[in-house]
C-alpha cells in the first residue's frame, strides 16, 4: 500500500527527550555522598558555584581538584565536576565533547572511583546525542535532496 517507511521519525522524538533528560540531570545537584568516611567533598561549594551561573569560577576550582597532588586530593571528583559543568544546561559555553572526554577519563585512570559508575552513564547519554545530531544532520540533507 504506502512506500517504505525509514523510521528516520522516531530520531525526532529520540532527540528532545535526550536534551530534556540531559537538561534535567545537569540542573540535580552534585553528589556529596561518594566522598566516603573521613572524606571531605569538595563538589557542594561547586554546586554554589554553579548555582550563581559562575561556570568559569566552577571550571577553574574543578581544574585545581583535578591537579592538586596532596594526600587527600580528588582528582577523579575534579574530572567528574569538569565533566558535569560542560554539559550543564545553563552554561553557555557548554561542550559535550569535552564534557565526554573528562568522563572517558574519570572512567580510564580512576575505575574504583565512586564517579566511575555515573560517569558510564554520561558517556552513554552523551553518545546518543552525538548519534542524534547526525541523523539530523542527515534528515536535512536527505530533505535538501528531495527539495522538501
Amino acid at each position: 500500500m504506502g512506500g517504505k517507511r525509514s523510521g528516520t521519525r522516531q530520531c525526532l522524538y529520540l532527540y528532545p527527550a535526550i536534551v530534556m533528560l540531559l537538561t534535567v540531570s545537569a540542573c540535580a545537584p552534585l553528589k556529596t555522598s561518594f566522598c566516603g568516611p573521613g572524606c571531605e567533598s569538595r563538589l557542594p561549594s561547586l554546586q554554589a558555584i554553579i548555582d550563581r551561573g559562575d561556570f568559569e569560577e566552577a571550571t577553574m576550582r574543578s581544574e585545581e581538584l583535578l591537579s592538586a597532588r596532596s594526600k587527600d586530593s580528588r582528582p577523579d571528583e575534579g574530572l567528574f565536576a569538569l565533566g558535569l559543568i560542560h554539559a550543564h544546561a545553563d552554561n553557555p559555553r557548554k561542550d559535550y565533547h569535552r564534557s565526554r572526554d573528562h568522563f572517558a577519563r574519570l572512567v580510564k585512570e580512576y575505575p574504583d572511583s565512586p564517579f566511575a559508575g555515573e560517569s558510564k552513564i554520561w558517556i552513554g547519554v552523551l553518545d546518543m546525542i552525538e548519534k542524534t545530531k547526525q541523523v539530523d544532520i542527515e534528515i536535512e540533507g536527505k530533505k535538501k535532496v528531495t527539495g522538501k
